[in-house]
């Protein structure tokens, strides 16, 4: 009994303590209270305490991820709770987050701040929102168009620590702000206001940004595909590219992924990579291989600190200028023939991303925009990518065809897909199992322009252009009877492909195989001749300086091949046309093309023959030289010509539609069979500030001196076979006149 009279009065005395140490509070009122403002940690992972005060059961939240809470809950408690906050470790920039405890009635937030690597603005290299002032539809002849870049300034809206030497370069883009980036269209966080849209010959250049030492990127923009014409709106990546480079002269491509599913909807397309130690400097490409259906906005370059696929700057491509596609530079010099072999299975297995290997497979699901398949041997298939020469390859790939290249593994993870990437083509043999063909096997030869006249012909348009041969029997109905003939197919021109050229007058008429007069197709529509001509349409053919022919119809006044579309004339070519050429097939003047197919070569007084250099001008194949190795060659006119790698560190590719080129330590040989060559002229060509024109030593102990102001390389003697090395640079030949006895 003693002792329960004493627990009484310990308890009492406990109860009169704590009731002194209780704070004033109404205990009828909502009420919750934290012990401290905020709160702040280093970048490791870490935890802390805090105390809440509160009358009424609660609840924690965190508007973070990264922020743990324990107890997330608990009941009212006067007298304060405590609560630990485990914060985990931050890779990335400095960054808040937010711990709210909530009584229904009440709430009271705790800031929770981390270090990191910085501020997110320290690391924003670029990004343009193309808002510094709104575009408005007033420009054009007409005042309701919408600006062109250079006839607005206000979509220069660039921001980063990249940007002290930034340049710009474009073409075909326009600036808008219909269709925003941030409304109901849009399924990212897009800025709005203005946005670019990609019309035709299109590219986005930005250059020289400066990479403050940084070596990993994530890329991103905002994008809408939305295609008015075919309603096709659905993003493609094979239609719209991103490239890169270290000098604006050399562009890989980068893989990017785009985010969306939904067509004609806006989200973001991004990309993380890495770029080799060392590097500087960055710019940018962005193009679109259809026109006026690609917008991009929102376009940013920043710094990350995870790992990327890593650019290999050394096998870029050639973007020129003159095309519209404002990149400019050369192709780089590497040896890609000596790259270890590997079949697919192998290729795989490596998954060897810096190395280049050389595969060999038969080539299907051929796309030619970005000249892309898959490659398949015995041990399986794998997706090429894209190939880097494919300029050069593009009018020869065919599905069912062996292809040989080298390329680098690669892994598309949105499509689990293993890849090819920075592919070179080595060779291709154009058919299953065979050799496969070329221009100069088909039975046709180019048209000398100035000795044009009455026979068969078969009409091919410059290389990319979108016209069909049309015929009709009835004036006012005209449509395709043939496609364009592929000079690169391979094989002969069937019935179909031939048209027959007969005299009229002053001028010619032309028929294809059923007796109809000649009309075109434009970009799939049909467009009928102007009405009132007569009938036959009498076409001239005048030789132009570029060895084409313009084909003139009557009544056509100062344009090419005008037309009527609707109500008004289609004027088919202007002032800078790109005039057909003809192919004759039979009835040909003599002459006209030199004594063996392949055409481009002309004989002069049986002593001179000259070669416009290009891929559809002469047949040119691969060759392999047992003393000079691998190769091209072509005959044509009586002459052969064929270039080799030689002592070169670079592979030789095939020639582009203008010229041929002679690396750096190649050889070059020039023969004319049964005669002595007594001169040999070369025209030569420059890029930009690049002359491609250096002196070539002759076997014998003489030079073929190089002019660079004149852009010639000219020999003189007498020799049985003209026989070059370039020891001082790389030669891009356009044009070889050799003369002979």
């Amino acid at each position: 009994m003693k002792c329960k009279h004493l627990l009484l009065g310990l308890i009492a005395a406990c109860a009169a303590v704590f009731s002194c140490q209780q704070p004033d509070r109404d205990l009828s009122m909502p009420s919750i209270e934290i012990n401290q403002r905020s709160a702040s940690v280093d970048m490791p992972a870490s935890s802390f305490t805090t105390m809440i005060l509160t009358n009424r059961a609660w609840r924690a939240t965190a508007d973070v991820p990264w922020i743990a809470i324990d107890p997330e809950s608990g009941q009212g408690d006067a007298f304060g709770q405590t609560v630990t906050i485990t914060v985990q470790k931050n890779m990335g920039y400095d960054r808040t987050g937010h711990v709210t405890f909530d009584i229904v009635y009440d709430s009271a937030t705790l800031p929770v701040s981390q270090a990191g690597i910085g501020n997110p603005d320290d690391f924003l290299i670029f990004y343009n929102d193309f808002d510094l002032e709104t575009a408005t539809q007033t420009y054009g002849s007409g005042g309701s168009s919408w600006p062109f870049l250079d006839q607005f300034g206000g979509w220069k809206n660039e921001k980063g620590v990249g940007i002290a030497n930034l340049e710009y370069a474009f073409g075909g883009l326009s600036c808008r702000n219909n269709s925003s980036s941030n409304g109901s269209y849009s399924d990212y966080s897009g800025s709005g206001l203005n946005n670019l849209l990609f019309g035709t010959a299109n590219y986005l250049a930005v250059k020289n940004l400066d990479l403050k030492g940084n070596s990993t990127f994530r890329l991103s923009f905002g994008s809408e595909k939305y295609d008015n014409n075919n309603k096709d709106s659905n993003f493609n990546t094979n239609e719209f590219f991103v490239y890169a480079s270290d000098n604006a002269e050399r562009w890989v491509p980068i893989s990017y992924s785009f985010n969306g599913t939904a067509a004609g909807r806006w989200n973001l397309a991004e990309a993380i990579f890495s770029v080799p130690a060392g590097t500087e400097k960055l710019s940018l490409y962005l193009m679109a291989s259809v026109s006026s259906v690609y917008r991009v906005d929102d376009l940013k370059l920043e710094v990350v600190q995870t790992s990327g696929t890593l650019l290999d700057f050394s096998y870029g491509i050639e973007l020129g200028s003159g095309s519209g596609t404002g990149g400019g530079g050369t192709t780089p010099s590497d040896d890609y023939g000596d790259a270890p072999v590997k079949t697919v299975k192998e290729f795989i297995d490596a998954a060897d991303g810096n190395t280049y290997y050389k595969l060999t497979g038969k080539v299907s699901r051929f796309s030619s925009t970005y000249c892309s398949f898959d490659l398949t041997d015995d041990s399986g298939t794998i997706y090429v990518y894209s190939v880097d020469n494919k300029d050069s390859w593009s009018s020869k790939i065919k599905d069912g065809g062996t292809v040989t290249l080298a390329g680098k593994y690669s892994y598309y993870e949105k499509n689990s897909q293993h890849e090819v990437v920075n592919a070179q083509i080595l060779s291709f043999d154009g058919e299953s199992g065979g050799s496969g063909g070329s221009a100069g096997e088909v039975p046709f030869k180019k048209l000398d322009p100035a000795s044009f006249q009455e026979g068969k012909y078969v009409i091919a348009y410059p290389s990319g252009s979108s016209f069909a041969i049309m015929k009709n029997a009835v004036q006012s109905n005209y449509y395709v009877a043939a496609s364009t003939f592929d000079l690169s197919a391979g094989t002969a021109p069937t019935e179909e492909h031939i048209f027959t050229v007969a005299k009229s007058g002053s001028g010619y008429t032309i028929r294809n195989h059923e007796g109809g007069y000649v009309g075109v197709e434009i970009s799939g529509t049909h467009y009928n001749l102007k009405p009132g001509l007569a009938t036959p349409y009498v076409w001239t053919f005048t030789a132009q300086s570029d060895g084409s022919i313009e084909a003139r119809g009557s009544d056509s006044g100062d344009y090419v091949l005008s037309f009527d579309a609707g109500h008004n004339d289609f004027t088919l070519f202007n002032k800078t046309p790109s005039y057909p050429t003809f192919y004759y097939v039979e009835g040909a003047p003599s002459g006209g093309g030199g004594d063996t197919p392949g055409g481009g070569g002309s004989t002069d007084d049986g002593s001179t023959i000259t070669w416009e250099v290009g891929l559809s001008n002469q047949n040119w194949a691969v060759s392999n030289s047992a003393e000079y190795g691998a190769g091209f060659a072509a005959t044509d006119g009586g002459m052969t010509v064929a270039y080799y790698k030689a002592a070169s560190t670079t592979t030789p590719i095939i020639a582009s539609d203008n010229h041929i080129r002679v690396y750096k330590g190649s050889h070059l040989s020039i023969s004319v069979p049964g005669k002595t060559i007594t001169g040999v002229e070369l025209s030569c060509l420059k890029a930009g500030s690049s002359v491609y024109c250096y002196d070539l030593t002759v076997a014998g102990g003489s030079t073929a001196t190089a002019d660079k102001d004149a852009l010639k390389v000219s020999w003189s003697g007498s020799i049985s076979s003209f026989e070059a090395d370039s020891p001082n640079g790389q030669i891009r030949i356009s044009e070889i006149k050799v003369t002979y006895k």
